[in-house]
């Protein structure tokens, strides 16, 4: 199975929501949000060099750019487990924890700008 087919399924809600959830949503955004920290870091913000404490505890620090791509980064992320929640057929507490915790993750990117 292709990476495209992958994310394609992902986004359109087509794979579990524990799935969707845990691994998409969490790792995958995880590690996505650290990697992007350390290649702003190195390659797009200079200013992150006066800086004398671990960047990864605040992302305000980030270049416009960086700041743009995680917010596309996020709002697939958020689009796809969203999806992924409708097409659940469990437990009604799952689905709306689920909406409450990704709504609170968009709501929460404007403190980026």
């Amino acid at each position: 199975m292709s990476l495209k087919i992958i994310f394609k399924d992902f986004f359109e809600g087509r794979i579990k929501l524990w799935k969707s959830f845990w691994f998409y949503g969490e790792f995958l955004y995880g590690a996505f949000i650290l990697l992007l920290i350390q290649i702003d870091k190195y390659f797009l913000n200079n200013a992150s060099e006066n800086v004398n404490f671990l960047s990864i505890f605040n992302l305000n620090n980030l270049s416009f750019i960086s700041k743009i791509i995680l917010v596309i980064w996020t709002f697939f992320i958020v689009i796809g487990v969203w999806r992924s929640a409708e097409n659940y057929k469990g437990n009604i507490i799952f689905i709306i924890s689920t909406f409450i915790y990704y709504g609170y993750r968009i709501f929460s990117l404007k403190l980026l700008f």
